[in-house]
């Protein structure tokens, strides 16, 4: 809805999604799940929710179409199909459209200039959470980084459809020339956001992080400290990804 130009008019509103820091007439209806009573208060004349990957609804969300029509984004479809399927809804055929064209000429000449620069070099993400880390896979900033810009996955990616958690053990084991470091699953805790700082550091300071090869080739590229603004399958994540994606891998700062 935000990369269509629409401000919503309620929505779930937590520091985890800074693009929510921008709304100035949004109801909040909770931080990390909506909040039955304050959706009922809201009194909305249209619910859009999300289809969860790892678990069914709950017996609350089951209510919303008892509070207004409820159109439910399935979360194997595509993020172009959630972005269409959206602006249907909300009239905005056209505008998404546009919207697509310019983000497949923007990605097309940033995929030229980081290709490259990287030539076949292969590109990790890596998550880090509070006692937790992960790596992505084919979706989210996977789906950025190498559907749209085309980068070469290190050995195992390819088995991951969203993501794996892992250990930094077994970090060696996918030997990526470079690595992309965000966070994972963060909600815009204070003491958690302090934590995922102090995992980083520990991870850092680590003997088999050290030991990794894009570390010792100084290629990891930090992220960890932009929560979810480019984390979020969505297209206005993805189009920012891409900007940011341009100024990591073109320029010579790292970890």
């Amino acid at each position: 809805m935000v990369a269509l130009g629409i401000e919503p008019y309620a929505a779930v509103i937590n520091k985890a999604y800074p693009v929510t820091e921008g709304f100035r007439n949004t109801i909040s209806v909770g931080a990390v799940q909506p909040d039955l009573e304050k959706l009922m208060s809201a009194r909305p004349d249209l619910i859009l929710t999300c289809e969860f990957r790892d678990f069914e609804k709950s017996k609350k969300e089951k209510l919303y179409e008892q509070i207004a029509p409820t159109v439910t984004v399935p979360f194997f479809q595509n993020w172009r199909t959630h972005f269409q399927s959206i602006a249907r809804i909300v009239g905005k055929d056209a505008e998404a459209a546009e919207w697509l064209e310019r983000y497949e000429m923007k990605a097309d000449r940033i995929a030229r200039k980081v290709r490259q620069k990287l030539g076949g070099e292969s590109v990790l993400i890596v998550g880090v959470g509070h006692q937790k880390m992960c790596v992505y896979g084919q979706r989210n900033v996977g789906t950025v980084l190498y559907g749209d810009l085309k980068l070469t996955m290190p050995a195992g990616v390819e088995e991951i459809a969203h993501y794996r958690e892992i250990t930094v053990n077994e970090l060696h084991e996918f030997d990526a020339d470079r690595i992309l470091l965000t966070c994972y699953r963060h909600y815009g805790n204070a003491c958690e956001e302090q934590a995922i700082q102090q995992e980083c550091l520990a991870l850092w300071r680590s003997p088999e992080w050290q030991q990794l090869k894009a570390v010792r080739s100084g290629a990891v590229h930090d992220m960890c400290d932009s929560r979810h603004l480019y984390t979020c399958y969505t297209s206005l994540s993805h189009d920012l990804l891409l900007d940011k994606s341009f100024e990591l891998l073109l320029s010579d700062s790292s970890k």
